[in-house]
């Protein structure tokens, strides 16, 4: 074998090692039960129905939320009008749905390791205490829990993070988290 060639080969497995060894957070990745960041919320509701629930959030935006059993979708636009609004954030919660699950395979339920296998290193990883929103949607109680939270971001600005209760995923925020912590 050349050196030449012997180089190149050398050059192609280092690059191999390196992209599946750092994995990388993209907006492809920030999806989930077919929802994604900058979609339009009449396509949402054209799949998941109207919303069941709507919330002023203070200086300005809105909270579309969509209740299944005991998992939460809700939704944040800056706009209020259902039929212009646009998806901002995305946050699920709730113990565990199949049906809401991101193009990786992760969704509610999912564990630590399955995270880190699939994401690799975070940016970081925060002991915290967290309200279940599904909780708080069904009975009007905040409930804090201790909570591990392992946070993405993106090269575009956004950020994707993941809370666990014990070990398994309990909530996914997609876009600007402002999930419910202490």
């Amino acid at each position: 074998m050349s050196i030449k060639k012997m180089f190149f080969v050398v050059v192609s497995m280092l690059v191999m090692l390196t992209g599946t060894c750092f994995a990388k957070v993209t907006l492809q990745d920030l999806n989930i039960g077919g929802v994604t960041l900058e979609q339009p919320l009449v396509k949402v509701v054209e799949k998941y129905g109207k919303p069941t629930d709507t919330q002023v959030v203070p200086p300005k935006g809105v909270n579309f939320v969509f209740i299944f059993d005991d998992v939460v979708m809700e939704l944040h636009s800056y706009n209020s009008n259902l039929e212009s609004a646009v998806v901002n954030r995305i946050t699920v919660d709730g113990l565990q749905n199949r049906n809401l699950i991101m193009s990786s395979g992760i969704g509610l339920g999912s564990t630590i390791d399955d995270v880190l296998n699939i994401y690799g290193k975070p940016d970081s990883i925060e002991d915290t205490e967290y309200c279940l929103l599904s909780k708080y949607y069904l009975t009007k109680k905040l409930e804090y829990h201790p909570a591990k939270v392992i946070k993405y971001n993106t090269t575009e600005g956004q950020s994707l993070a993941f809370y666990f209760i014990n070990n398994k995923a309990c909530a996914i925020t997609i876009g600007k988290p402002t999930a419910m912590v202490k």
